[in-house]
């Protein structure tokens, strides 16, 4: 699935206004997308594989969702 830069702005989250969106190239190809939800007191984890049309969900502990920020900080994401 390739996505333009204007699909990304208005759908996958991206931060309007942050001018991020000057940096990515002009088209990109989306592989996976997750989502951490909220809802009635219990956490989900929604991950999407747009390669292979497969969509796969679990409940997360809440110990576990305070512990993302550290998972994430050791893939060294930049500010996009």
């Amino acid at each position: 699935m390739t996505t333009t830069e204007a699909e990304i702005g208005a759908g996958a989250g991206a931060e309007a206004g942050t001018g991020a969106e000057q940096d990515r190239p002009s088209t990109v190809d989306v592989l996976y997308t997750a989502e951490l939800v909220h809802r009635d007191g219990t956490y989900t984890l929604i991950v999407r594989d747009l390669v292979h049309d497969v969509r796969k969900t679990t409940t997360v502990p809440r110990r576990m969702v305070g512990k993302i920020p550290l998972y994430l900080s050791m893939l060294h994401l930049d500010d996009a």
